[in-house]
């Protein structure tokens, strides 16, 4: 164990049976009334007198764990994801004043809105990738009005030559790409899936995995439906694999949602209260087995009336548009520790920045991977 400065009684460590299994190291740990240790859960009650440390390793039901207490330096600990906005944005008010969604090619060099009014896809070039503030109209559009007059919902698939759009027809189409990542070379496919039996309402979002075999919608109700293609990529085979997450205990008002390239990360975009939310799914791409994280993000200081969510390919950037400034914000996205900053433990066992109800300090950061426990 590691000594803060040279004072040995600051080295503070407890040997515990663990009331359940601890399934990470540097999770927060209560004692029980038996005396045994248990991780910080939704069901737990957290106070500061049985808030006892952070778990040095991860146990099984029933083990001895080990964990920092007071004054021990925690370099395990599990650190929140930080959503930050980088000031970097692009308006595109100039070819659409209701962007509805936006999508990215995996290489960061050109990015795609589906505007509202104009009923049309609009491509755009970003000299430097990823960054949004080096875009620049490519002149390039496609209308999908003669199929969908009110669209709301887009994709591209992984290699460009496909894309798919929804809105109030309940119905996702599919267009070709005659060349790949060109809006301008689209053409209907003649080919479409109604999702009308399992959303209430309409398609606000779409995403499709990498494969092309999985698919996802969420309507404006908060609910999110899973569907299977049996030909990948061709919306036409896609039929409900009876997997669903309803997200209507964080919000309402959903418009957007977007996967992480490994499937185990979903995001989903309010307007009803101008969030992106975090789902972690624990089999990867199984909807079945998503859950809040607790993580969200508040987006009114750029967009308030937000309709689109994108994720960079590894994670680290996130991107919304709206309709309140027309616009393309750029966040950054860590899951590292901001030296100096104090940060709590939730009833949920998750740690944060801000003094939830119920709470506890966890500690203050001393790096980026340091946290001095209840220091």
């Amino acid at each position: 164990m590691r000594i803060v400065g040279n004072n040995p009684e600051l080295s503070r460590q407890i040997m515990a049976t663990a009331d359940g299994a601890i399934s990470a190291a540097g999770k927060p740990v209560i004692v029980n009334a038996d005396g045994t240790a248990s991780q910080v859960s939704g069901s737990a009650t957290l106070t500061s007198e049985n808030y006892i440390g952070t778990s040095a390793y991860a146990v099984a039901d029933g083990a001895k764990v080990l964990v920092n207490t007071q004054g021990t330096v925690d370099d395990n600990v599990v650190a929140p994801e930080a959503i930050t906005y980088n000031s970097q944005s692009f308006s595109i008010a100039s070819q659409d004043a209701t962007p509805e969604e936006v999508r990215f090619k995996p290489d960061g060099t050109k990015f795609y809105i589906l505007g509202f009014t104009n009923d049309t896809v609009y491509q755009y070039a970003m000299s430097t990738p990823w960054d949004v503030s080096t875009a620049s109209y490519e002149s390039k559009s496609f209308s999908v009005s003669s199929q969908e007059g009110n669209p709301q919902a887009f994709a591209i698939n992984s290699d460009g030559t496909k894309f798919y759009v929804g809105g109030q027809t309940d119905t996702v189409y599919q267009y070709n790409l005659s060349s790949a990542y060109d809006a301008s070379t689209g053409s209907y496919a003649s080919k479409s899936f109604s999702t009308g039996t399992q959303i209430s309402g309409v398609p606000w979002g779409i995403d499709i995995n990498d494969d092309g075999d999985k698919m996802y919608v969420i309507g404006s109700d908060g609910g999110v439906f899973q569907y299977t293609l049996s030909t990948p990529f061709d919306a036409s085979t896609a039929s409900y694999a009876s997997k669903t997450l309803d997200t209507s205990s964080q919000t309402s008002g959903t418009t957007s949602l977007t996967l992480s390239s490994d499937g185990a990360s979903l995001y989903v975009l309010s307007n009803g209260d101008d969030r992106i939310y975090k789902y972690t799914l624990s089999t990867p791409f199984d909807l079945a087995t998503a859950s809040y994280s607790g993580i969200y993000f508040t987006t009114t200081s750029q967009e308030n009336t937000p309709y689109g969510v994108a994720i960079k390919p590894d994670g680290t950037q996130i991107y919304i548009t709206g309709t309140q400034n027309d616009s393309v914000f750029q966040y950054s996205l860590s899951t590292s520790l901001t030296a100096g900053q104090t940060y709590y433990v939730q009833a949920d066992g998750t740690f944060g920045t801000s003094a939830d109800s119920p709470s506890v300090t966890a500690g203050t950061a001393i790096s980026a991977t340091e946290l001095i426990v209840k220091g």
